[in-house]
This record gives structure tokens, C-alpha cells and sequence, in this order.
């Protein structure tokens, strides 16, 4: 039983990492947003791009239009020409996860970009959206919370681990409430 869940595990793994090698070229640009010639990517897909002076950017799949790819290039300033090479990176919508991470700081990508020059050891796998969880599984919440205002504390009271949306027009005070609370 250990062994196919540790199979399992390892063949998502795989799965995620195999590279495909979709590739395609640029066939329009117009300074954001690049079009080039379909390949079969879900939209997320980051990929790389070839700038005209031999170095690279990456881009992101956020549409198709008539049997094209539509990429964000990440780099605005990238020097892009037509026929550039395109090549799918990760089709995938997760990143790597560990106990390392914690109080790092990272960029969009999942790289470390504080001082710290620890190599982080990632061994699980999360998808950007965060899994689902079954509501009808979660903890019931039975403890109050004191927010430190009697009047909510008293005619509306907030659970721990409760979700409470403040919703109000602009300039009525929500961040003044927010403040109060503790």
C-alpha cells in the first residue's frame, strides 16, 4: 500500500516535469501581448521566448485567438521580433512546496529573492488555487473571537477561524474599523 502511493506520488511528479517540447514562432507583437502559432497548452502555460539578441523572457499563455497562442511576455522591455522561437515551459498550474519556504520570500515565480542563500529542498507539489476541501469537513467553529469592539463582540458574534467580509462604501470607515480591532 506504501509503495503505490509512493508510485502515485512519483508519477504526478513525472507528469509534471515531462517536457513536452511544444514550439512555435512569434507572428505578431505589439509591444505586450504576443501571438504566435497554436500549440496544444492550457492556459497558465509559461514559456520561454527568444529576444533577437540571443537572450531569453518568459511569457504566459492567457488566450487563443483564430488557431493562435496569446503570451503576456513577463518583460516589457524585451527586444522581440517576428519568427522568434516560443517554447512551452510548464503546462502545469502548481509549484513546489516545503518546510524551506517558510519565511522566505519569493517572487511570482516561486524563486527566492531575499538575501538568503539557502537552496531551498521543495518536495511537494500545490496547485496555485489551493485544493479544494470539502466544507462539510472542516472544523465547526465553537470558540468565540474577541474583537476587541463590544458592540460586534455582543450583537454579532465572530467565530475563530470564521470568514467575515466588511463591506461598506468608500469613506465610511472600514479601515478605521479594521484599526480598532484587535
Amino acid at each position: 500500500m506504501i509503495i503505490s502511493n509512493q508510485i502515485l506520488e512519483n508519477s504526478e511528479k513525472i507528469c509534471l516535469i515531462k517536457n513536452t517540447n511544444y514550439k512555435s514562432k512569434i507572428t505578431k507583437f505589439d509591444g505586450k501581448i504576443i501571438e504566435c502559432d497554436s500549440f496544444p497548452s492550457p492556459i497558465g502555460t509559461i514559456c520561454k521566448i527568444e529576444c533577437n539578441d540571443g537572450n531569453f523572457v518568459t511569457g504566459e499563455i492567457i488566450g487563443f485567438r483564430e488557431n493562435k497562442n496569446l503570451i503576456a511576455v513577463h518583460d516589457q522591455n524585451a527586444n522581440l521580433v517576428s519568427g522568434s522561437l516560443v517554447e512551452a515551459l510548464n503546462t502545469s498550474n502548481n509549484i513546489d512546496v516545503g518546510e524551506d519556504i517558510l519565511g522566505r520570500v519569493i517572487d511570482a515565480f516561486g524563486k527566492p529573492i531575499d538575501e538568503i542563500k539557502k537552496k531551498l529542498s521543495l518536495n511537494e507539489i500545490w496547485p496555485l488555487n489551493g485544493r479544494q476541501v470539502n466544507p462539510m469537513q472542516k472544523k465547526t467553529i465553537s470558540e468565540p473571537l474577541d474583537v476587541g469592539i463590544r458592540a460586534i463582540n455582543s450583537l454579532f458574534t465572530v467565530g475563530q477561524g470564521q470568514r467575515l467580509g466588511i463591506i461598506a462604501g468608500s469613506g465610511v470607515g472600514k479601515s478605521i474599523l479594521l484599526g480598532m480591532m484587535t
